[in-house]
Order: structure tokens, then sequence, then C-alpha cells
């Protein structure tokens, strides 16, 4: 009987032993299934719940001024170009033992510890190159093969730098400068077209001031988005000063203080302003126009900008056109600072045409203004 118990478990042993083997040697091979063919390359999908294209909005309801945002999606969803210093996801098969992943040639980040058979997280650096000249091809090499997948680079959103000026008289040429220009759409001063002036370069734009704009940001549209002008820009449609007079304007100093009319401590956007340190109460500062008649009929309001200085917060000074001393615009000082005042011209009864303009003390204070951007709008 003991026998027969023996050679019974004898057999039974043998029988796991071998059905264990096949296991082993099934899961190898379901292991390994893949891993000694070629890569293949199904698509790319996004990461992270965030779209990799961006909506221009309004900042807000009243204001000219945009801004990029993303916008959420759906967390797998297919990618069908490249952005710089984005994160997206290979999908494909044949992929465990992948050595390298480029892009128009250039090497892109991965980790090879989070690298399975049919998915690879990768990173596209701001080193890829990208435009028509580029094969735009993701290229996958793994142990057993290489592929090439259509994956175009985008171009990037511009990017201004400087606008110069930033300010000046409609029909004025303005210079944009920048990077990423290529392909470019349109300019504009708000939501108001302006129009492109010779052949814009990839980093340099010339454009003329439209009319129709007071004040308002630069928005610059490529085909790889838009982008808004930091600051913005003041549109006048004659320009009487900023860091120096127009050749048809002159001071003619005042009374009761002194003037420096090529002061050179800085101005609101330039180097220059006008100062003058007022002496006491009612004393002015005169601003003379000698050019062809102009009539304030092409206008609609007076533009100028004031800094207040030491001790002039909550000061006044009075504005008074074509030195009519009856009818002023006071102004209230801020100290420290610039402020931007706009005055209607329809504050000037009676007035028109344009010959002077005069500055004058309010609240018999001595305290120092500095004066810039004047202007009719």
């Amino acid at each position: 009987m003991k026998r027969h118990t023996l050679k019974y478990w004898t057999r039974v042993s043998v029988s796991i032993v071998a059905i264990a083997m096949l296991l082993i040697v099934s899961c190898k091979k379901t292991e390994n299934k893949g891993l000694n063919a070629a890569p293949i390359v199904e698509r790319v999908r996004t990461l992270a719940k965030l779209d990799t294209s961006y909506k221009e909005i309004k900042v807000n309801l009243d204001s000219n001024r945009y801004a990029n945002v993303i916008s959420k999606v759906s967390l797998d969803q297919t990618v069908t170009g490249a952005k710089w210093n984005a994160q997206y996801m290979l999908v494909g098969q044949n992929l465990l033992t992948t050595l390298s992943i480029k892009l128009n040639g250039v090497a892109l980040f991965f980790n090879p510890a989070f690298v399975t058979d049919t998915r690879i997280i990768f990173t596209v650096g701001a080193d890829v190159p990208y435009g028509a000249s580029q094969t735009n091809k993701l290229t996958v090499t793994t142990k057993y093969g290489t592929v090439d997948f259509d994956f175009p680079m985008l171009q990037p959103f511009p990017v201004i730098n400087a606008v110069s000026p930033l300010l000046g008289e409609v029909g004025n040429t303005v210079t944009i400068t920048g990077q990423y220009f290529e392909n470019l759409k349109t300019v504009k001063f708000g939501t108001v077209l302006a129009d492109i002036v010779g052949t814009p370069t990839n980093t340099e734009i010339k454009v003329k001031i439209p009319s129709g704009v007071t004040q308002a940001n630069i928005l610059v549209s490529t085909a790889g988005g838009s982008v808004t002008s930091v600051n913005s820009f003041f549109a006048f449609k004659k320009l009487l000063y900023q860091d120096a007079w127009s050749s048809d304007m002159t001071s003619y100093g005042g009374w009761g203080g002194t003037g420096d009319i090529n002061n050179a401590t800085g101005g609101l956007r330039g180097t220059r302003s006008i100062k003058f340190n007022y002496t006491g109460y009612d004393c002015p500062l005169q601003f003379v126009y000698t050019g062809t008649t102009l009539p304030l009929s092409n206008f609609t309001s007076l533009k100028l900008s004031i800094y207040g200085g030491p001790g002039s917060a909550g000061k006044l000074v009075k504005v008074q056109l074509n030195g009519v001393s009856s009818i002023s615009a006071p102004l209230i000082l801020t100290e420290g600072t610039f402020t931007d005042y706009v005055i209607p011209l329809s504050t000037f009864t009676g007035q028109v045409n344009f010959t002077k303009i005069w500055v004058v003390e309010g609240s018999n204070s001595k305290a120092p203004i500095y004066i810039d951007e004047i202007g009719f709008l």
C-alpha cells in the first residue's frame, strides 16, 4: 500500500512540476512578446488635463487687453503637433527597449525607468527647431529597429520685447521688436487693425498707427498664436511734447517760478520731462504753438501727464487754453508718480484755434512738478 501511495505522489509531483514549467515558459513568452520586433507608433496624446493650444480672451469687458489662457480638455486627447517645453505620451507597440526619441533630429528627454512596451512619456525642449525646412518627424529607435512618425514642431507663440515709440501721431510708424514673428497674420492696436509697413522679419515689424485709437495694447498674431504688449500705446492726433517739443511748439517759461524744459531726470516713457518749480499761487508755465493754424475742432481732448514732486499730494494745478484765465481745468496731483490727464476740449468754451497752454499753480504750493506727453487726441 505504501509503495502505491509513493508512486501516486511521485506522479502527482512530476505533473505539478511540468505544469509549473509550462506556465513559466508561457509567461516568459507573454513577457517577451513583441520585444524583438520593430517599434510601432500609433499616436501621441496629452499627459495632463491641459490643452496644448491657447485661446485669446479679453482681460475684462472694458479692456482692449488680451491674455492667452489654457483651456481644460480630457486627459487622453490626441495631439497633432508639439510645443516647446511640453510633455506628451507616445502610444504604440514594441517600445520597451527604446534607446532614443528625436524630433527634427534633436534628442528628446524620456526616463527609461517609466517606459513600457506600449507607453513612453517624453518632453520637448526649446532646442527643437521648427519651420518648413524641418522633417517634422518623431523618430523612435529601439534595440530592434527605428520608426518615423509625422509629428510637426509647431511655431512658438510670438514674443514682444519692445515697442518704439510707445506713443505717436496717427499715421506715424511704430517698430515692434521681438521673436517668432514668422507667418505674421495681423497687428492690432486694441481691436483696430494696423497697416504693416514694408516686409516684416522674424524679429521686427513696422506698422502705421491707425486712426480710431487713443490708448490700447498692441496685439501681434502669427501662425503660432498671439501676444499682447505689456505697455499700452498712446496715439495722438497731434503730439506736442515727448522728450522734446515738436517743431511747432516752444516754451515761454513763466513767472513766479523756474522751469527746465530739458530736465533729464526721466519722463513717463522716455528720458526727459519739463520740470517746473512754483514759488507761489497762480504762477503759470506757458507753452506756445507757433505753427500753421490748428483748429481745435480736429480733436476731442487735450492729454498731458504730470509727476507730482515732494509735497504735491492732493495739490492742484489748473490747465488753461489760449491764455483765457477765466476757464480752467483743475487737476489734482499725485505725489511720486506720473498721472495721465485727459481733458475734454468742450471744457474750454469759445476756443476755435489752438495757440497756447498754461499750466497754473492752484494751491499756493511750492512743490515741483514734471510734465510729459502733451498732445491732442
